[in-house]
């Protein structure tokens, strides 16, 4: 009874490891495959920063020199900042606006990992906000996790609050775009 019982466990056994031999779960150049398909992989990006635009100079034809340090969120890197060195240019020639506006571009995640770009477009008064501005962004690299990163998209900013007192300026900045290899 105990042969009996023997046989078909062993027919069972031998017919499992036959049939793992056929169906490999993981091909042998997966870590390759997924290497390539990360390499290749474009995703959505949207960050949305309150920032708080401080100007630094101005020149004689009326080109502000920006810092804009911003705290916010953005996808692939959670809560982080972003900053930038930006100049608005010729305010003085063109009092009404709008007005050409670039700078360096650098989003911060909480780990030290940086996506490094910048951006162009153009700013100026609306009749809801002293300033509010888009255009274009690029990301020319990434540093740590986002090593090999690239990608670009559109942003949009207004300034929604002015102190009476020392008229210190408060924007929400919004970038929607795409990122290749994150």
């Amino acid at each position: 009874m105990k042969k009996l019982l023997l046989l078909p466990i062993l027919a069972l056994l031998f017919a499992a490891v036959v049939s793992c031999e056929k169906d490999q779960a993981i091909p042998a150049n997966a870590a390759d495959e997924m290497i390539t398909t990360r390499a290749n992989a474009t995703v959505p990006f949207k960050a949305t920063y309150i920032t708080s635009p401080d100007v630094k100079g101005v020149s004689t034809t009326g080109t502000l020199t920006i810092v804009i340090p911003s705290e916010g969120n953005a996808t692939h890197m959670g809560k982080s900042t972003w900053y930038s060195d930006s100049y608005v240019y010729d305010t003085f020639l063109d009092e009404d606006g709008p007005w050409d506006q670039d700078g360096t571009s650098i989003f911060t995640a909480a780990d030290g990992s940086t996506l490094v770009g910048a951006f162009e477009g153009t700013t100026g008064p609306t009749a809801t906000s002293p300033f509010a501005g888009t255009g274009r962004y690029w990301i020319d690299y990434g540093t740590k996790r986002f090593e090999g990163a690239s990608g670009e998209g559109d942003y949009t900013y207004e300034v929604f609050y002015v102190d009476p007192v020392t008229g210190a300026m408060t924007a929400r900045l919004e970038f929607t775009g795409t990122l290749v290899n994150p």
